[in-house]
């Protein structure tokens, strides 16, 4: 199964006085890092939402894209950029600053959830 991994890191961490999340350490390493390693053997690509630091990101060598709609719209805006830019249709989504989601989320949520791609009726 082929899925595409979204960081979403494009947050103005206004709640944590403006830092970027992401880049915050946690035993040692940025947030980020943990959750890169935790998400790449789980997914096909990867794609870093960033809006800030977008520098430090691509050192990460995954693509990164920026919000397409301004003024930090917030988490929707991120999925929305990072849709944009997935290949695969099937996609999962974790925040930056969330290290220890599960460490199978691609094996239990395709299994758990049936697509449904009916037209909706007229």
């Amino acid at each position: 199964m082929t899925v595409t991994g979204i960081v979403l890191a494009g947050g103005k961490g206004s709640r944590m006085g403006g830092v970027d999340k992401g880049l915050q350490p946690l035993r040692g390493k940025p947030m980020v890092e943990w959750v890169l390693a935790r998400l790449t053997p789980q997914v096909s690509e990867i794609i870093i939402n960033a809006n800030q630091n977008v520098p430090v990101y691509a050192r990460y060598e995954h693509r990164v894209v920026s919000d397409q709609i301004g003024g930090f719209a917030g988490p929707l805006a991120g999925l929305h950029a990072g849709l944009n830019a997935a290949k695969y249709p099937l996609v999962v989504t974790v925040p930056c600053d969330s290290p220890r989601f599960p460490p199978v989320i691609c094996v239990t949520i395709p299994k758990r959830s049936i697509p449904t791609y009916a037209p909706t009726p007229a």
